[in-house]
């Protein structure tokens, strides 16, 4: 079952619905515009093309229909190194986390971040129901399964990802 914080109308995928927060309507590719419609269903999506095909600017669409929701802060915007996540202005994803280099075993990790000074991770894996990955390329797929077994713990949730929906670019 999905999140009722973040279901999405349908009426909101109207093409012309589509605007940023000045209330500018948003131009979309046809692909661009499938994209945003299996991210406005709630479902796990990856998405590549070479650099300059609008990748970000999907992720940026979905964050402005988010916004007039009132519902921008269930999204977090990651990446596997520091410059990637800062042009994406995110995170990186160990940062988001809190699993370091990711070592550790999960049940370790798990307790670690139950513990004092990991308020800010604990609500990071609390209240996030939408994980953007950008870079996936450059992340380890150990690390990938780590996250995924740790949502699980973390959350309480067997679904993957521990039910937030994962969108790797």
């Amino acid at each position: 079952k999905l999140p009722d914080s973040i279901m999405i109308p349908a009426s909101t995928m109207s093409e012309d619905e589509i605007t940023d927060s000045d209330g500018q309507q948003l131009s979309l590719s046809e692909a661009q515009y499938k994209v945003l419609e299996r991210l406005m269903k709630r479902e796990n999506t990856f998405f590549t093309g070479a650099a300059g095909t609008g990748k970000s600017y999907c992720i940026n669409v979905l964050e402005s229909v988010l916004r007039k929701l009132d519902k921008l802060n269930v999204v977090a915007r990651t990446a596997p190194t520091g410059v990637a996540a800062c042009n994406i202005s995110g995170m990186t994803i160990h940062s988001w986390a809190g699993v370091g280099l990711g070592l550790d075993s999960v049940e370790n990790m798990a307790k670690k971040i139950q513990g004092r000074g990991m308020d800010a991770v604990r609500q990071r894996w609390k209240n996030t129901e939408i994980l953007v990955i950008d870079e996936i390329s450059m992340l380890d797929a150990k690390i990938l399964d780590f996250l995924d077994q740790s949502a699980k713990r973390l959350r309480n949730n067997e679904e993957p990802f521990g039910g937030i929906q994962v969108v790797l670019t």
